[in-house]
């Protein structure tokens, strides 16, 4: 039997959820047990015609962050994080272009995003309230980001009226929140992978992605866990935008 997520609850105004550190638990637990929580937080089955859904969760608040507040870009350049590059099929190819609609109903696609900057593209899990933190790490952080000339955008597989009521209850990120419900988006990008006859279970990975103005793939993270290391991420940007730039 597959383990059951745990239900959201919005915190009371000074608060923390009572079930974050159980989350931290089994997120430490599951790669021991040779389980990986992309394994778990799998795609779900859209709701049928006339059936009732259940409430849609809120996403944990910003207020609960168990990361401690990125220091100034200055201070990050002055002492880079460059963590390396995942290999993937695409680093160094371009990137698949997408059209996609955010939570307010807005078309959005990586050629327009990309027009004035890199773009950090980051596929999630809605379902896993921790692996949404890696969002609320960026919305803070998006000063920083925009300082770099680089532009954020999230896309899941919900649709976007699931993720419209999730984020009226929370706080706007200030970056697109897009939709890919059928996961084309993911597949393009190699971060999902449908179920073949015997295995158990669609899978579906976390992927942050680094592409250049000229659309062109620099840094990948791929794998069971969100990427949530900003000031690395920042470092990249850096690094690319001083190399376009020439010495």
């Amino acid at each position: 039997m597959q383990p059951q997520l745990p239900k959201s609850t919005r915190p009371s105004r000074g608060g923390r959820l009572k079930w974050v550190p159980a989350c931290v638990v089994v997120s430490l637990v599951l790669p021991a047990t040779g389980f990986g929580l992309a394994e778990w937080v799998q795609d779900r089955p859209s709701a049928r015609a006339g059936e009732e859904t259940a409430p849609v969760p809120v996403f944990p608040r910003p207020d609960v962050s168990d990361r401690p507040p990125v220091r100034s870009l200055q201070e990050i350049l002055s002492r880079p994080d460059l963590i390396p590059t995942h290999d993937h099929p695409l680093l160094g190819r371009a990137a698949p272009d997408f059209d996609l609609i955010d939570s307010e109903g807005t078309a959005w696609n990586l050629k327009g995003l990309r027009a004035d900057g890199p773009v950090v593209v980051v596929f999630y899990h809605s379902y896993c309230d921790l692996c949404v933190r890696q969002l609320f790490d960026e919305a803070r952080d998006l000063p920083l980001f925009r300082e770099v000339g680089a532009r954020v955008v999230a896309i899941s597989a919900d649709p976007p009226e699931m993720t419209r009521r999730r984020v009226q209850e929370s706080d706007p990120f200030g970056f697109p929140i897009l939709s890919d419900p059928e996961n084309k988006v993911a597949r393009a990008y190699q971060v999902f992978r449908r179920a073949q006859d015997g295995n158990p279970g669609d899978r579906l990975l976390h992927g942050t992605f680094i592409v250049d103005r000229d659309g062109t793939i620099r840094w990948v993270n791929v794998g069971d866990a969100p990427f949530r290391r900003d000031p690395a991420l920042l470092s990249q940007l850096a690094r690319i935008q001083r190399l376009r730039s020439g010495p």
